[in-house]
């Protein structure tokens, strides 16, 4: 009996796409690039690859920076500490799960 495994294939987009997807001008996601909110793979924008998780990362961000009217420095600052804060929320849920063991 043989066994067909299905690799589970990484979305990713270009540069190009990115900004399609993301509705937004090319100096945006350059300067997210530059505040690391998003860190794609490649050397320069022609050669930039972005993965499924940056897209929605990169939604996000913009989301804050369009709705709140937050500049990318407190954009790339709000998300880490999201990030933080599901970290620790993450932490706390495996400490409850120890607990109730």
């Amino acid at each position: 009996m043989s066994h067909y495994f299905e690799e589970q294939s990484e979305v990713s987009y270009t540069f190009v796409e990115l900004c399609e997807v993301c509705h937004v001008e090319a100096t945006v996601i350059i300067e997210m690039v530059d505040f690391t909110i998003v860190e794609p793979k490649g050397e320069s924008e022609t050669s930039w690859v972005f993965s499924s998780v940056d897209i929605l990362r990169l939604k996000k961000a913009i989301r804050i920076h369009h709705d709140l009217e937050v500049n990318v420095a407190g954009v790339a600052m709000a998300l880490e500490l999201m990030d933080e804060l599901n970290h620790y929320k993450k932490k706390v849920s495996d400490l409850e799960m120890l607990l109730n063991r």
